[in-house]
């Protein structure tokens, strides 16, 4: 037991004090269901706390309870007034609290309640004004302020879950990149500084989705261009598996379908935790299966492992173009595509004839000119050779 000595001393003892004080007040009771009563109801005793199993383990009412309660709380106020005595320390416990704001009174006491009683919070508070002391309008503003603060507890509590939640999966988007990726052996861990090339925004853009936002992670503003790029940057800024990133980091040449090479500009690089790198493009999961992007994606993976780096090719919700090379296809879709291909390729008004015989979505399509390697043009249409 805490002396008052020590408690002015050391205001830090004040709150783990609280138990053992109460306790010890309610012990100095002698009526022994009043003391009974009380230690139940403060969750000091083992078994239920109610008024209703108080009142059944009595054989007596639950407004009987509550009047026994209350002359329990009142003769320990009484005691309150004479020096010396446990309920005295107590009231001064009280009081020293009170120094305080009443908000930052109420809330360590319904912090308290929570770790040292197994009680209700605003009964706590009203029980232990009324014993310290206070008037009843005080008490009754002290417990209209636990409500406020329990209620803002529950929407703290409740939104640091979400964030926990979020945080859960931007993390597992974040290691679904990392399995469905492309890896050399061994990859290269050191930091590619050299390569970084920092984007210049672009301030005539108009199409699409196009913003920026300032990094914690990177110290700087980052620019996007899609909704698929700003919740792709979105993650690596988030995820905790990312220790840095960089928007459009390099220029890669490649074989374009055109008669002249084509430059590709991955969207992002990302240094993982453990030091390796990953090279990223992101593109809406349907449109990876565009022999034009396969291309690139080939060229992409090549200079990624010839730097020892990963690749990977992600869609929205941490899908990969490894999804779509798994994805079931409908199997009257499939035979369609197929019966359609036999006859040649397949342009936008046969693709429409084949869609009157069979269920066929346009990730049917993807997936089928992935899984089968058949080149899939958007402009002029074309499915096959």
């Amino acid at each position: 037991m805490t002396n008052m000595s020590t408690t002015a001393a050391r205001p830090s003892l004040v709150l783990d004090d609280w138990a053992p004080l109460v306790a010890h007040a309610v012990g100095d009771l002698t009526n022994e269901r009043h003391r009974h009563i009380l230690l139940r109801r403060f969750g000091l005793l083992d078994g239920p706390n109610t008024l209703q199993a108080i009142a059944d383990e009595f054989a007596i009412s639950r407004e009987r309870v509550r009047q026994l309660e209350g002359k329990a709380l009142t003769r320990i106020r009484a005691r309150a007034r004479r020096p010396g005595t446990t309920a005295h320390a107590l009231a001064a416990a009280f009081d020293q609290l009170s120094a305080h704001d009443d908000h930052t009174l109420v809330s360590r006491l319904v912090e308290t309640a929570g770790a040292q009683f197994r009680c209700q919070p605003s009964w706590l508070v009203k029980a232990l004004s009324r014993m310290a002391g206070q008037s009843p309008d005080r008490t009754d503003h002290l417990v209209e302020l636990a409500q406020e603060y329990l209620t803002y507890r529950r929407q703290r509590i409740r939104a640091r879950l979400h964030e926990q939640q979020r945080q859960t999966a931007i993390d597992q988007h974040l290691e679904k990149w990392v399995r469905d990726a492309t890896w050399p052996a061994p990859p290269n861990t050191a930091t590619p500084v050299a390569i970084y090339r920092h984007r210049m925004p672009k301030t005539n853009n108009h199409i699409g989705h196009s913003g920026a936002f300032h990094s914690e992670k990177l110290g700087r503003t980052v620019h996007f261009e899609s909704l698929l790029e700003e919740a792709a940057l979105m993650t690596a800024e988030k995820s905790t598996h990312v220790r840095s990133y960089q928007e459009q980091p390099c220029a890669i040449p490649y074989p374009s379908t055109d008669s002249d090479p084509g430059i590709y500009i991955p969207d992002l690089l990302i240094t993982l935790d453990d030091g390796r790198n990953l090279l990223i493009e992101i593109k809406p999961l349907w449109q990876m299966a565009v022999t034009d992007n396969r291309i690139k994606t080939q060229a992409g993976q090549r200079f990624a492992h010839n730097h020892g780096w990963g690749w990977v090719t992600i869609a929205h919700a941490g899908r990969t173009y490894h999804d779509l090379l798994l994805r079931p296809i409908n199997p009257a879709a499939h035979q369609a595509l197929a019966n359609g291909l036999a006859a040649g390729p397949i342009d936008w008004p046969s693709m429409q004839q084949l869609r009157q015989r069979a269920p066929i979505a346009a990730l049917d399509v993807a997936a089928y000119a992935a899984q089968n390697d058949v080149a899939l043009s958007l402009t002029p249409y074309r499915l096959g050779p």
